[in-house]
């Protein structure tokens, strides 16, 4: 939704692959150039049991700066994927 709305991508085409981390979709960029889209899944039930052996999961809640929120753990996963 916010990829459209930032006018980086004007169409969602079909799923092209399925790991247990993410969903990656084939999709359509301003000027027709067609992109790749990887959503990591965090909040899915398959991905809870990997997330207790990701060293960025550690932190956070546990007494640490960085807040251990959906948002910032997906943010982490992408950048090291």
């Amino acid at each position: 939704h916010n990829l459209k709305l930032q006018k980086q991508v004007v169409a969602l085409g079909d799923r092209i692959g399925t790991g247990k981390e993410s969903d990656v979709y084939i999709a359509v960029a301003p000027g027709g150039r067609q992109v790749i889209l990887k959503f990591h899944r965090l909040g899915r039930t398959s991905f809870r049991a990997v997330k207790k052996k990701r060293d960025y999961f550690s932190f956070g809640s546990k007494g640490g700066n960085t807040p251990n929120s959906w948002l910032f753990l997906s943010s982490i996963s992408a950048q090291k994927e």
